[in-house]
């Protein structure tokens, strides 16, 4: 879970707002500093109510894997990401926050290209003008198909590695072997 000062939180509702695009926006009460409704640019609900939905919490699985989700704006943790890619989902936008996020950044956008990144000001500022480029890229742009297809090649090989006989399998039941054998029960 990601909190951010309110002049960051409203540049995001704005690029939100700006990229045209439907939304499902997931806002923690914890994430903000005062009631959403004070916390959104004024007229932002007005605005954006044909398209846009603001909820206070969400099952992330069942949001993800349902068919009229496109896009997954997160922070970039690890098991947010990992949840997403065992699905075989949506491509990510990726706004890191702290701890490991910076680095599951690289992977997702750089070395597995499921994701993109945003490109910030010195100060870690986005611009509501960049949340909407990126939004409009990640369903529009050059990028979207091959996101799409490196999503789902990632997540069929999650599910191989998964399943009876696969990598992910065998390292756990060896992993349990030995550690029922430290402790004297094999």
């Amino acid at each position: 879970m990601a909190s951010y000062p309110l002049h960051q939180f409203q540049a995001l509702a704005m690029g939100l707002e700006v990229s045209g695009q439907p939304f499902l926006w997931v806002v923690r009460p914890d994430s903000i500093n005062m009631p959403l409704q004070e916390a959104l640019p004024p007229g932002f609900i007005d605005r954006t109510k044909d398209r846009g939905l603001i909820i206070s919490w969400g099952p992330q699985l069942l949001i993800l894997s349902h068919p009229s989700i496109g896009g997954f704006f997160t922070h970039g943790g690890w098991n947010s990401m990992i949840e997403n890619i065992s699905i075989g989902s949506v491509p990510m936008i990726c706004f890191p926050h702290a701890a490991e996020q910076r680095l599951n950044r690289v992977l997702m956008s750089d070395m597995w290209k499921i994701g993109l990144r945003l490109k910030h000001r010195d100060d870690g500022f986005v611009q509501k003008e960049e949340v909407a480029r990126v939004t409009g890229d990640l369903f529009h742009g050059k990028e979207a198909t091959v996101l799409t297809n490196s999503l789902k090649h990632l997540g069929e090989m999650v599910k191989k590695a998964a399943a009876e006989g696969g990598s992910a399998t065998k390292n756990l039941c060896e992993f349990c072997w030995a550690f029922s054998i430290r402790l004297g029960h094999a």
